[in-house]
């Protein structure tokens, strides 16, 4: 096992409602077999920190054991747990100059669920399922109240491009995305508290500040053992990832190689969910879900797919066991480093789930 490297997800919300939440803990278990790195399952339970309690999390790990994700004595990362670890995360970071109390305009609706710096840079997508565009105005779309602009102090991450580590994400399209919305915020601010509570609050200079759950995700590799990380996070997620990228850029932690997964929306003539329980193999669930990722065309959701549960029904539970073994055994020994790896890995997924022959993938 390469003891310099760590296979992990951003932390996810302990959810047992949908299938696609099974997707990236199968990804962080084939990538640990296959490329023989250290794997951490991490959990978000500040995200309705009131409702994810101790149950739900425990609900949540015999969600993934029953639908056979091997997590025995495997290291778990519950960001609850590091509360007292963020904080004073936090405040070096402070103290470094890193984070500033600035006082700024801030946009708000009434119930909280927008609080942004920057109408312009935060609203230009009339699709976001926050809040709706009307006569030129942005309202929530939670309590349907128009966001509207008041001044106070809050805490900000200064952004200073020249100080982040290389850019490294699978598929590699992204790459450039990724360096393009680092110019675009080079020497600005993310704001990274909000008025609402959050769970996590820390005095500075006198003054109680809610800390935004999303910078406590920036955090995280910080609080994990200080080695090369591959993360999966979601297509949709780019810019959260720059920020998780940035934080661990200015704290000096080891590198960090982003795998992104695609986002299936719903097919109303298939029943995603009843097709995958459908069947009681465990390979069944691991490829239906690992078959439903669009690594070619990166760019938009897509539906899932009854041809691909067709084809898995098609198959002994044998065939998919060779199918997976040939996926996880990939040979990488000619990739020159991680994110060539993770590449070929991810190229056999494809291969497999065009129904190439499992020889070639063996290649």
């Amino acid at each position: 096992m390469l003891k310099n490297f760590i296979v992990t997800s951003v932390p996810v919300s302990p959810k047992t409602s949908r299938i696609g939440i099974l997707t990236w803990p199968y990804l962080i278990e084939l990538i640990s077999k296959s490329l023989k790195i250290e794997p951490v399952f991490s959990v978000n339970a500040f995200h309705s920190f009131l409702e994810n309690d101790e149950k739900t999390i425990k609900d949540y790990f015999k969600f993934l054991i029953d639908n056979g994700v091997d997590i025995n004595k495997k290291r778990i990362y519950i960001d609850k747990e590091h509360l007292a670890e963020i904080k004073k995360l936090i405040k070096e970071m402070f103290n470094r100059k890193l984070i500033k109390i600035e006082e700024k305009v801030v946009y708000r609706c009434l119930c909280g669920k927008i609080d942004v710096l920057n109408l312009k840079d935060n609203f230009q997508n009339e699709n976001v399922k926050l809040y709706h565009i009307k006569n030129g105005k942005a309202y929530c779309n939670f309590c349907n109240e128009e966001c509207t602009a008041c001044t106070q102090k809050v805490l900000t991450l200064q952004v200073d491009f020249s100080k982040c580590q290389k850019v490294q994400i699978v598929p590699q399209l992204y790459e450039s995305y990724f360096n393009d919305l680092y110019k675009k915020f080079d020497n600005q601010s993310f704001m990274i508290s909000k008025n609402r509570e959050t769970g996590i609050k820390v005095n500075l200079e006198g003054q109680n500040f809610n800390i935004d759950i999303d910078f406590s995700w920036m955090l995280f590799t910080s609080l994990l053992p200080n080695k090369n990380k591959i993360i999966i996070a979601g297509n949709r997620h780019i810019f959260k990832m720059l920020k998780i990228h940035y934080v661990n850029s200015v704290l000096e932690q080891k590198p960090i190689i982003f795998l992104a997964t695609s986002y299936n929306m719903k097919d109303n003539h298939f029943d995603e969910t009843k097709a995958f329980f459908e069947i009681d193999d465990i390979n069944y669930k691991k490829l239906f879900l690992l078959y439903h990722q669009s690594w070619n065309n990166h760019t938009n959701s897509r539906l899932w797919n009854k041809s691909i549960y067709n084809y898995l029904k098609k198959l002994s539970s044998s065939e998919r066991k060779k199918l997976y073994d040939a996926i996880k055994n990939t040979n990488t020994k000619n990739a020159e480093n991680m994110q060539e790896k993770l590449s070929s890995l991810v190229k056999n997924i494809n291969l497999a789930k065009n129904n190439k022959q499992i020889k070639k993938i063996e290649e």
